[in-house]
């Protein structure tokens, strides 16, 4: 990142993690503290002060006031395995837990021209991995000339998702039939 961010030309970092992956998280070796009783627990612990210090560093780099920071959680709605730890330890009954899922999406230093859309339009939105493609390219500074592409809408935009357009269950059930076309694939 400090050869990328020194250079003239924009650049693109990604990298994953999966060290809170289910069902019990790894301890890597940056882990050292046990906090709490449950692995996962210190697991998550640990990534979030890596997260944390990691976020530190970037918003210290010179390049930051020009970058936008993406962090996405790799499963959306009910197609996330179930996790024993959330249903462990969680306070709600198991049918709340699994309603109250979603997708972990932040957003950090979105480019200058969209610090004028509403939070009434940005937050709270239902939506799926079809809409994280615009939402992205548009907080990085780029113009749609639609509202979205292909399935997908900038949640930058008034203009509902497929999701909160006809619900989760049946934008799931819609995207995973099978057509005749796919089935000639086989």
């Amino acid at each position: 990142l400090e050869v990328l961010g020194s250079g003239e030309a924009p650049f693109c970092y990604q990298f994953l993690t999966v060290d809170t992956h289910f069902p019990y998280g790894f301890k890597c070796s940056s882990c050292t503290d046990d906090e709490f009783d449950h692995q996962m627990m210190n697991v998550l612990y640990c990534a979030d002060r890596q997260l944390s210090d990691f976020l530190q560093w970037v918003q210290a780099q010179v390049w930051y006031e020009n970058t936008t920071v993406v962090i996405l959680g790799d499963h959306c709605y009910l197609s996330a395995p179930k996790n024993n730890f959330i249903e462990e330890l969680s306070v709600l009954p198991p049918e709340q837990v699994e309603e109250s899922r979603h997708f972990l999406n932040i957003i950090i230093n979105p480019s200058g021209n969209l610090k004028n859309v509403p939070e009434t339009v940005q937050k709270n939105r239902q939506f799926s991995s079809f809409d994280i493609m615009p939402t992205i390219l548009e907080a990085m500074g780029n113009t749609l000339s639609e509202d979205g592409i292909a399935l997908g809408r900038s949640l930058y935009r008034n203009v509902p998702t497929l999701v909160e357009e006809y619900g989760r269950n049946t934008v799931e059930t819609e995207t995973m039939r099978r057509t005749v076309q796919y089935e000639k694939l086989k």
